[in-house]
């Protein structure tokens, strides 16, 4: 069965010499991204609890700010990555948007996962996580080509994490710092060349974040 004319198009990558502004799809976006920070607070606080016994299972006072790095380490290189991709492909087609609604499902999926994240809720949290980079892969991939070399580095860290969601004790934490390495140091082997960036995009879209953030 063949996909709608309008579903199926093709997502052409924007000229470089183009001004490209915010979009009001990616302020929402970003609200759902806000509220999946917030959800971090709930780990930072588990891990200042008192020293009982349950609080000491829910992470303790050194647990709890490591848990918080490491998950916030592996969202925001997602969010950066979908920065990237609104950049190079404004949401301005009804594909796209459906697209870059599926994404934002799975950044509230990982959300409402992220304080179970290290107590059994790990796999919830990676299923939210690999909704969030088939769909980044599929609309990159209108752009450039050159976005395979980046597609294996997020599905091999999507993997530790579906891992360690299945792991315990401190092999949960081995993964989740591998998984945050393999992305953060995946630039230095795949490289720059082949995606084309307006500045101003990118700044004007951090700015609204912190805007967002602070309301």
């Amino acid at each position: 069965m063949r996909l709608p004319g309008w579903f199926a198009e093709r997502g052409e990558p924007t000229s470089p010499e183009l001004e490209l502004r915010v979009s009001t799809l990616e302020l929402f976006f970003d609200l759902v991204f806000v509220f999946t920070v917030t959800q971090l607070t709930t780990l930072l606080v588990n891990g200042f609890a008192e020293e009982t016994p349950a609080a000491a299972a829910q992470g303790g006072p050194v647990e709890g700010p490591l848990r918080v790095l490491l998950v916030f380490g592996v969202i925001w290189w997602m969010y950066s990555g979908y920065a990237w991709l609104t950049n190079t492909i404004p949401p301005v087609r009804p594909a796209r948007r459906i697209l870059i609604l599926l994404g934002m499902a799975g950044f509230l999926i990982m959300a409402l996962a992220i304080p179970t994240a290290f107590d059994g809720g790990g796999w919830a949290f990676a299923l939210g996580y690999l909704i969030i980079v088939l769909v980044h892969a599929g609309l990159y991939l209108q752009a450039t080509a050159s976005f395979v070399r980046v597609v294996p580095f997020n599905l091999a860290a999507t993997a530790l994490l579906f891992a360690a969601g299945f792991a315990d004790g401190v092999l949960v934490y081995l993964l989740w710092a591998a998984a945050m390495v393999l992305l953060w140091g995946s630039p230095y082997f795949i490289g720059q060349k082949g995606f084309p960036l307006h500045p101003a995009h990118i700044v004007e879209r951090h700015g609204l974040l912190v805007i967002v953030a602070l309301g």
